[in-house]
């Protein structure tokens, strides 16, 4: 037994002597490598200046930023195992952002109508939260396993495992007439995800339909939701950086919703690159959405801050779930429609990452708490292909609005 034990012993000195992290937890634990552990060391020691310098970065561009932008853009780099050359289009971007004038800056508020629906420069849009309570979306966000199965419990007594293993599942919710979706939810205390994003071909689009891809961020219970991404205005035949944020009112017990929108993002870009941050201060918090082109980040399709007063985030970021999600959206009467001719195949989310406030990990079944495809009806879920994915960090969607 003693002999047993040495080896276990000598075998993560060994480790530890490579300048190797290793996790015996699958895919938990920050991954790094030979080639940038001690850099990661220096920069978490607040050596980053050094660590962006040995990456090309001048000492003039270093100072310009401010150091969690900075530490930022390190994390995604070992993240992402960026180059040198696209860690300096990231600080290209960020620089290009100092400028209030930037076309990626440019702020195009909506107006919410009297029946939910939201006017843009750039046509009419959904207000996915109109028609929800705080109990509609914290029926989505208050789900406990039973670690056998994987079967739902909303029941405090139940253990809720660190990962979700199993497959998508199928939900139909004849209560949600707004569209059909594909849906991987974080489990709770990460700040910031990103992910490449491939556009999806638009074979058809049906001018009362939508199609999104973004990042949500809520907190549970669900005082604040938001969703941070693109959305196609069959308008213009483009797709267009948005957020479409809420913060719940006790007196009206409605969400009180803004819009925003940026500029149209030209036809020759098709892979992107999202980033969202969520932010705690003293006095109020925060969520950021940047929208990179994917093919060189220091051209920033759009960026956007939305600021909720009051602090409604724990510090420890422990009552937020951040959500990756790919929709066909519709205006409707209230019944959805799914034969409106409606088609956008291979909507790929990609490298998807999750941060918390201490290290980085690919977005896996430890950092997954649920992952699903919704309809109104079984044979609405027909609408929705998934053409292939990862657990959880990608997935290949084709929707098509072909079903009577």
């Amino acid at each position: 037994m003693k002999k047993k034990i040495f080896s276990y012993v000598l075998l993560i000195v060994l480790i530890s002597y490579m300048g190797l992290e290793y996790s015996f937890a699958g895919d938990a634990g920050i991954k790094t490598s030979k080639s940038y552990t001690e850099s990661f060391l220096r920069e978490i020691n607040n050596d980053y200046e050094s660590v962006l310098e040995e990456k090309g970065v001048s000492r003039e561009k270093i100072k310009k930023l401010s150091p969690s932008i900075l530490k930022g853009i390190l994390f995604q780099a070992y993240a992402n195992n960026f180059t040198d050359n696209q860690i300096q289009q990231l600080v290209e971007g960020q620089l290009s952002l100092l400028n209030e004038n930037s076309p990626a800056k440019m702020n195009n508020s909506g107006k919410i109508r009297d029946d939910g629906l939201i006017e843009t420069n750039y046509g009419v849009f959904l207000n996915l939260y109109a028609n929800k309570t705080i109990k509609d979306v914290a029926e989505n966000n208050e789900k406990y396993y039973n670690v056998s199965n994987n079967i739902k419990f909303n029941n405090s007594t139940m253990v809720q495992p660190l990962s979700y293993t199993g497959s998508y599942r199928s939900i139909t919710n004849s209560k949600d007439q707004s569209g059909t979706y594909w849906l991987i939810k974080s489990e709770a205390g990460y700040r910031e995800a990103t992910a490449f994003v491939t556009l999806p071909t638009i074979d058809s689009m049906s001018t009362n339909d939508r199609a999104y891809m973004f990042f949500s961020v809520n907190t549970n219970p669900s005082s604040i939701v938001g969703d941070y991404g693109v959305v196609y205005s069959p308008n213009i035949s483009a797709w267009v950086p948005c957020t479409n944020t809420g913060v719940w009112n006790s007196s009206t017990q409605k969400y009180d919703m803004s819009w925003w929108n940026g500029n149209s993002i030209p036809s020759n870009i098709t892979k992107l690159y999202f980033d969202v941050v969520v932010t705690t201060t003293s006095t109020n918090d925060t969520v950021t959405i940047t929208i990179y082109n994917g093919d060189n980040f220091s051209q920033v399709l759009g960026t956007k801050t939305i600021t909720f007063n009051n602090n409604p985030i724990n510090s420890t970021y422990s009552n937020i779930n951040i959500y990756r999600e790919i929709t066909m959206a519709q205006i409707n009467t209230g019944t959805l429609n799914t034969n409106t001719g409606s088609y956008f195949k291979n909507a790929i989310f990609t490298n998807s990452y999750i941060y918390s406030t201490t290290g980085y990990y690919q977005w896996g079944t430890s950092q997954t708490n649920d992952a699903y495809i919704q309809a109104p009806t079984t044979k609405q879920l027909n609408t929705i292909t998934v053409n292939s994915y990862s657990k959880w960090y990608s997935e290949d969607i084709t929707m098509r609005y072909n079903i009577p």
